[in-house]
């Protein structure tokens, strides 16, 4: 079974994007996503963080991926999307779900 892949489906839109954070800045209390935050320095910090000892949350996420790997692949199924809020998958993606 080949390993699947990352892919980028992502498709920006300025128009969306800029409304979106207009309308968290006022609300109250005012809110913004963490997206907003990580420029390419940002994100190589974050990168740096999960990959602490004392950030135990890549690790565990990482775990269940390798341990259960084909059943959350059978789960999701062929053409399935699969989202995690974590940085296990993103940063080894070999130990990802195959498809």
């Amino acid at each position: 079974m080949a390993m699947a892949g990352i892919v980028k489906r992502l498709r920006l839109d300025n128009a969306h994007e800029r409304h979106a954070l207009v309308e968290g800045l006022r609300r109250t209390p005012a809110s913004i996503p963490p997206k907003y935050f990580y420029d390419r320095l940002g994100c190589a910090i974050y990168g740096a963080i999960c990959e602490l000892p004392e950030y135990y949350p890549t690790r565990t996420e990482r775990a269940i991926f390798s341990t259960h790997r084909e059943a959350i692949a059978a789960a999701v199924g062929t053409g399935g999307q699969l989202s995690t809020s974590g940085r296990a998958i993103a940063a080894r993606p070999r130990a990802g779900c195959r498809s």
